[in-house]
């Protein structure tokens, strides 16, 4: 072997040791933190929502604070329809969770780590009690509002084990939970006047993860 092919050799092995950390902070990065982040799956939900609801003068809001005296209720995404309103929110992480609608607390596992996390079917319950309370104040009555709590696509992955009266969805299949007939219903709702009247009185923040209702 001359000293040429040698050198070439040694530049080779030099470049794959050097290369090999970031090729594997770039793995890690799009398989566990990427899909770890709020804005992940808070992003691709407020996506479809916004071009289901743009072809049909529907209007979205996403990350709503709203607030008085006793409590802080942050709602990561609203879909505001002639229907009523869908609230909708994301369990933010890969893995499995486990949980029903009376739990206070329901648990995340994806089987390296495992810990309590609040119950979101609650938090967005709160945040509906909220919503209603500030449109009976405007003499706004008879608004369907109902929610749903959207996960990971990825089936080998992400599972959600709660009641049947928890609605769950995979976010792969919410366009076409979308195409359900009650959405195309007409409940007479003035979409304008209940959109201005959330940003009015509520505050645009920025996403962090989780729903949150908290006292002050």
């Amino acid at each position: 072997m001359n000293y040429d092919t040698m050198t070439w050799i040694l530049l080779i092995i030099m470049g794959v040791v050097l290369l090999t950390p970031s090729v594997l902070l770039t793995v890690y990065y799009f398989t566990r933190v990427r899909k770890k982040r709020p804005s992940y799956y808070g992003k691709k939900t407020s996506a479809i929502l916004r071009q289901y609801g743009t072809i049909r003068r529907f209007k979205v809001i996403d990350h709503l604070q709203l607030n008085d005296d006793k409590e802080i209720v942050v709602i990561p995404h609203l879909l505001i329809g002639y229907f009523g309103i869908l609230l909708v929110s994301t369990l933010d992480r890969r893995g499995s969770y486990f949980g029903d609608a009376k739990s206070a607390k329901w648990v995340y596992d994806d089987s390296k780590f495992k810990e309590n996390i609040p119950n979101p079917y609650q938090e967005n319950q709160q945040a509906i009690l909220k919503i209603r309370s500030l449109l009976s104040k405007n003499k706004i009555y008879n608004v369907p509002i109902e929610q749903l709590i959207i996960y990971d696509s990825y089936a080998k992955k992400s599972s959600c084990f709660v009641g049947s009266d928890v609605p769950v969805l995979r976010l792969s299949k919410l366009k076409g939970f979308l195409q359900k007939a009650k959405f195309d219903k007409d409940n007479g709702l003035d979409v304008e006047k209940i959109y201005n009247l959330l940003l009015q009185e509520g505050t645009l923040v920025e996403a962090s993860g989780q729903n949150a209702a908290r006292s002050k």
